[in-house]
Formats: C-alpha cells, sequence, structure tokens
C-alpha cells in the first residue's frame, strides 16, 4: 500500500512521499497539505499506515453508520457480516 512508490520509499533527502487518494483527489485535501508542509506543520507522525495525512482518512464516513454491520448476507449494510453472522 502507499502508492506506486510505496510507503517505505524515501527521497534523497530523506523524505517519504505524500499519498493523498482519490480520483480526482479532493482540492481541499491536496492545498491543506501543501499549505502545512509549507509551514512545517505536518509532521511524519500526522501520516498514516499509508503515508496519508491522517487528520483526512482515518475516519471514514462508513465507519460512523449504523449499517456497518450486518447479521447475514442479504441484509440491508455496508460492508461486513458481524462476527456473529455467517462466516
Amino acid at each position: 500500500m502507499g502508492g506506486i512508490l510505496g510507503v517505505d520509499y524515501r527521497s534523497r533527502a530523506g523524505f517519504p512521499v505524500i499519498n493523498i487518494p482519490g480520483c480526482p483527489a479532493h482540492p481541499d485535501w491536496i492545498t491543506e497539505t501543501l499549505y502545512l508542509l509549507s509551514q512545517k506543520k505536518l509532521a511524519l507522525d500526522a501520516l498514516d499506515y499509508a503515508n496519508r495525512p491522517a487528520h483526512f482518512f482515518n475516519n471514514l464516513a462508513h465507519h460512523r453508520g449504523k449499517y456497518l454491520w450486518v447479521p447475514a448476507f442479504g441484509n440491508p449494510g455496508l460492508f461486513f457480516v458481524s462476527p456473529s453472522g455467517q462466516i
């Protein structure tokens, strides 16, 4: 994960690639990331496991939904069959 160069890639100066996914990436995510970099306010620990700015990508809308877990396939829901449901 982490884009074409991978999360372990570092430039000759030792900097990681910061990944901003999307097709296209949201312009606010790009401009805010560039702004934070220009002001030296984006620390390496502010990146998630895929070198994305964590404040944009740690909380997805799907993580807050009441239908995240469903009891069985065919029930209304988004992602996963619950641990107590079918395997």
